[in-house]
């Protein structure tokens, strides 16, 4: 059995199927529509996210998440509130606390009523080293193309997931 230790973010194949869709089905409404940042947003929420979603939005500092990875704040920043416009985030509060939830992840959690835990792929982290290359390209078709490629790459391995 051939098993490769994966870096990544898990990546429910549902999530990418709707985000195939979100894409196809705005394509003509540019207010709606996703585009390079806005997807490399989602990404980088995707990578901070808890398993339901959530990330505490006092936790969240956009501008040194930006430095960690060497990407483009404003890019970063439009496509943040981009995400917002278009429904892929919002603002959930919990408990009395604030927290940005991606709906998308939150659908599929497993649940008590529905234990079934759905397909998913991971992500590896190391797409974020092309740094600035993926929101230049502005080809949101190409980036969510490379995701369907890595889960049809990585769907053939049996994989691990790297520590951290």
């Amino acid at each position: 059995m051939n098993v490769k230790v994966v870096d990544g973010i898990q990546f429910f194949d549902k999530e990418l199927e709707c985000l195939y869709k979100y894409e196809f089905e705005y394509v003509h409404d540019p207010k709606k529509k996703m585009t390079a940042s806005s997807l490399v947003t989602y990404l980088l929420l995707r990578s901070l996210c808890d398993e339901v979603g959530l990330i505490l939005e006092q936790d969240l500092n956009l501008k040194e998440e930006c430095e960690k990875r060497n990407l483009p704040y404003s890019s970063i920043h439009n496509g943040y509130h981009r995400l917002f416009d278009i429904g892929l985030i919002n603002i959930d509060r919990i408990n009395g606390r604030t927290y940005i939830q991606l709906p998308i992840v939150a659908a599929y959690v497993p649940t008590a009523k529905d234990p079934k835990i759905p397909g998913y792929f991971y992500v590896p982290k190391v797409i974020f080293s092309s740094k600035r290359g993926f929101i230049k390209a502005r080809n949101v078709r190409g980036l969510l193309g490379l995701l369907d490629l890595v889960n049809g790459l990585l769907g053939s391995f049996h994989v691990s997931v790297a520590p951290g």
